[in-house]
């Protein structure tokens, strides 16, 4: 799974299990420049949801979830920096 920070288009959660590609959900929305926007990420299970800003802003069940592998950040169509990065376990 991958998040990526489209510029213009919003945040797009994708699933690159089995080199598939597929875009689980998607959050429309216009990002402002020189704007902090805190997101959390919590995958659980097959279920993953997505907060902006301490609101839920998706919730999607994977009906083929991978449970191992890396995690990494995307951007697309403009300049971002990413600070505070925290992963752990959750049960």
């Amino acid at each position: 799974y991958y998040i990526c920070l489209d510029w213009e288009k919003g945040i797009i959660l994708y699933d690159v299990n089995y080199s598939r590609g597929e875009v689980l959900s998607y959050y429309e929305m216009t990002f402002s420049e020189k704007t902090e926007y805190s997101i959390k990420v919590e995958a659980k299970g097959n279920v993953i949801k997505i907060y902006l800003d301490g609101s839920l802003i998706s919730e999607v069940a994977d009906n083929t979830p991978f449970f191992n592998g890396a995690y990494g950040f995307s951007g697309y169509g403009a300049t971002a920096t990413v600070k505070n990065v925290l992963v752990e376990k959750i049960d």
